[in-house]
């Protein structure tokens, strides 16, 4: 009986014996998470990139705005003025002329700009008026015109910063898509891992919330550098107002859209923790 006690407190003693501390995996969270945020906002400012100032269509949607087709129509006009050539560049042979040139550009493409919508008016005009006073136009004058025009135009919109643009342009693009493709796949690959953790909210929220507001730190200031930039030349002040209309409306919503995930996230988080607790 005595032996019986003994081993029925044995037992009890082991039972009640502390189990050891189980490791803390609290630093490896942190990292992921820290690793996480970095490659979120990589994502989202690689994201705005690739929809914005590297993407074509909106290059020319940004380039065929009503205030930069009207500054550089009057700022060809200026110039063609003291040739004699009045009122030459109308608002459909801008947006044309403008569309080619971002087209060039973003395709990496010589520039070559077709003016011929300019010099056939041009031409046609100076026929017109000359034949009513019953004289032909010798082609030696109309090829002087359409020289000076291509010469004019080229000088205005085909300027050396907009060929260093051009030389540029194609590796900005390609590093952007990489990093882009890189940062979302991590971010993605990182979230299965938690998915499998049971701590995805966790997750999303961590995540969504800190690259989410670091994202909108820079998205205003990028906005405010771009609002303090001034400049003399018309053409560029139409051009960085339009991009600024463009570019940073889409780069605030990426990053509430970030925070609505955080949201989500948190849902997700507390969802969780009330069901382990019940």
């Amino acid at each position: 009986m005595a032996e019986e006690l003994s081993r029925e407190a044995l037992r009890k003693q082991r039972a009640t014996k502390k189990a050891p501390a189980p490791t803390s995996k609290r630093p490896r969270h942190i990292f992921g998470h820290l690793l996480a945020v970095v490659a979120a906002l990589l994502f989202l400012t690689t994201a705005w990139a690739q929809q914005t100032v590297l993407n074509e269509t909106a290059a020319k949607q940004v380039a065929t705005n009503d205030t930069v087709v009207s500054a550089v129509k009057s700022e060809l006009n200026g110039s063609l003025v003291k040739y004699g050539l009045e009122n030459l560049v109308t608002t459909k042979a801008t947006k044309s002329v403008l569309t080619q040139l971002v087209g060039e550009v973003y395709e990496n493409k010589s520039i070559q700009l077709d003016l011929s919508s300019i010099t056939n008016r041009a031409t046609s005009e100076a026929t017109s008026t000359l034949a009513s006073y019953g004289v032909s136009v010798d082609s030696s004058l109309t090829s002087s015109a359409s020289s000076t025009i291509q010469s004019v135009v080229n000088s205005q919109l085909n300027t050396s910063g907009l060929q260093e643009v051009e030389t540029n342009l194609a590796w900005i693009k390609t590093a952007n898509l990489i990093a882009l493709v890189v940062s979302g796949v991590l971010v993605v690959l990182l979230a299965i891992r938690e998915l499998v953790n049971r701590a995805l909210g966790r997750y999303l929220l961590v995540v969504g919330l800190f690259s989410g507001a670091a994202f909108l730190v820079l998205v205003w200031e990028v906005n405010s550098l771009v609002q303090g930039y001034s400049t003399s030349s018309t053409i560029e002040s139409a051009l960085v107002s339009a991009i600024t209309s463009a570019v940073i409306p889409k780069g605030f919503l990426f990053g509430f859209g970030a925070l609505a995930v955080a949201v989500v996230g948190l849902i997700g988080h507390l969802l969780g923790r009330r069901r382990a607790n019940a």
